[in-house]
């Protein structure tokens, strides 16, 4: 897979500290981000985005790589000066992180972009305060170096650049003096392989959540309603009164998902997320499931672990055969396989 993850920021809820806490649990660093929406505020005006405050980042990890393409929404409150609006680093897993590339906004309404000796400027008037706009960048550090960042579909600076070490690690946030810096719609690949490995354009990243039993719906459950999909369809999850458990090999959970929202035109890929934690001693693993049509795709086994935690898969093509579509989307059943 060469879609690394993909996020919208609407599955954590809206409760302060637990947003941050829910983050954390499915794989970013940080604290004090909150939950922005769902009114008019968010970009499509549905679901949630992630606002930071003063001087706040949040990162998150992936496998280091040589060739990367990021994509998020981005809006800055109030007049505009200079901050950090990315940055991708690389951790040597020994103490020390450097920064690969920074990307800057500027008072002019300018970005400035800087990888090693290289600083490159875009023209001015490229974002605008209080906007949504939808930043991309793509960074080889090997082979033939480069970068290149796009603000809504345009590109606003190219530059070739010296190889660099390669990046394991992206960096977003509200800088000093900002707060209110807000994120939405965010997608990160490894270029360096098949599938999905160019820019992806101007996304929208919606969380869907189980609406039906679809069957089988094995496991044992606690709490929730009449239906397994009820213990599990909170938003964000309930994770203590409604929940659904098994210990038994094969034990599978399958959901029909909810409607998808009406600016969705054409899906580039299908992540299913799964919140799960073991209560007792011993090894404990499950898929991740996804079916389409006939087809049954699941995950590598995952390992849970005494806390909840967030884990998911991707598919960037349609199991069941071809692309993906919206028609084949809507009817996906998603859940999970006890092994």
């Amino acid at each position: 897979m060469t879609l690394l993850f993909c996020d919208g920021f609407d599955g954590y809820g809206s409760d302060g500290t637990n947003f941050a806490n829910r983050m954390r649990s499915s794989g970013w660093n940080q604290d004090g981000f909150n939950a922005m929406g769902p009114t008019a505020s968010t970009r499509s005006n549905i679901g949630f985005a992630a606002v930071g405050g003063n001087n706040q980042l949040m990162s998150r990890a992936f496998n280091n790589t040589s060739s990367l393409v990021a994509g998020f929404a981005y809006m800055c409150p109030g007049g505009l000066s200079y901050r950090e609006v990315v940055a991708l680093r690389y951790d040597n897993f020994a103490g020390s992180v450097a920064n690969v590339f920074n990307l800057y906004l500027n008072a002019t309404g300018a970005l400035t972009a800087a990888l090693g000796s290289t600083v490159a400027y875009s023209p001015v008037n490229v974002m605008y305060p209080n906007t949504w706009h939808y930043v991309e960048v793509k960074i080889t550090t090997a082979g033939t170096p480069a970068m290149e960042v796009r603000v809504d579909g345009n590109t606003v600076i190219t530059a070739t650049i010296p190889a660099s070490s390669p990046m394991n690690l992206i960096r977003i946030g509200a800088g000093n003096g900002y707060s209110g810096t807000a994120f939405d719609d965010m997608y990160v690949l490894d270029a360096d392989t098949h599938g999905l490995t160019d820019f992806l354009g101007d996304c929208v990243v919606h969380t869907m959540i189980p609406y039906t039993d679809a069957g089988p719906n094995a496991t044992n459950q606690f709490g929730g309603g009449v239906t397994h999909a009820s213990a599990v369809n909170g938003y964000p999850l309930d994770e203590t009164t409604a929940y659904l458990y098994s210990n038994n090999s094969g034990d599978e959970e399958l959901f029909t998902i909810s409607e998808l929202p009406t600016d969705i035109i054409d899906v580039l890929a299908v992540q299913v997320n799964v919140r799960a934690k073991k209560d007792s001693a011993g090894i404990a693993k499950y898929n991740i499931a996804l079916k389409s049509g006939s087809t049954l795709a699941l995950s590598d086994p995952i390992t849970p672990t005494p806390s909840m935690l967030e884990r998911n898969h991707i598919w960037e093509s349609d199991p069941n055969g071809g692309a993906w579509t919206k028609a084949n989307v809507q009817n996906v059943n998603i859940g999970f396989k006890v092994v």
